[in-house]
C-alpha cells in the first residue's frame, strides 16, 4: 500500500506501509489487555490460511527476519512452528489447510 502526503512545500512524499505496523500495534493492545484479565506471560496467535497465502512470509516479517521457511510452491511448512514474537506475544505458523 502507498499512502500520499503532501508536505508544507506542496510536494508529493510517497511513504510506504506494508500494513505489519497497524498489526503489530493491534497485537500488542489485545496482549496487553490479555495480561491484565487473565495475568498470563504470553498471548499465542495462529496464522491460518489456504497453501501459498503468505503465513510464513508474515510470520517474517513482523519478526524483521527470516525465522519461517518460504518458498514459491505450496506446501513448503510440513507442521506447526512456534516463534517467539517478543516476551508478550507467541506466533505459530501452521501448515495450510484444505477445506
Amino acid at each position: 500500500m502507498t499512502i500520499f502526503n503532501k508536505n508544507i512545500e506542496n510536494k508529493e512524499e510517497i511513504q510506504t506501509d506494508n500494513g505489519s505496523e497497524k498489526l503489530m500495534t493491534v497485537l500488542f493492545k489485545y496482549a496487553k489487555k490479555f495480561e491484565e484479565k487473565q495475568e498470563k506471560e504470553h498471548i499465542t496467535v495462529g496464522v491460518i490460511g489456504m497453501p501459498n497465502v503468505g503465513k510464513s512470509s508474515l510470520i517474517n516479517v513482523l519478526k524483521n527476519k527470516a525465522v519461517c521457511a518460504t518458498g514459491s510452491v505450496p506446501f513448503v511448512t510440513r507442521s506447526i512452528q512456534e516463534v517467539k514474537l517478543n516476551s508478550a506475544i507467541h506466533l505459530l505458523d501452521s501448515p495450510s489447510i484444505m477445506i
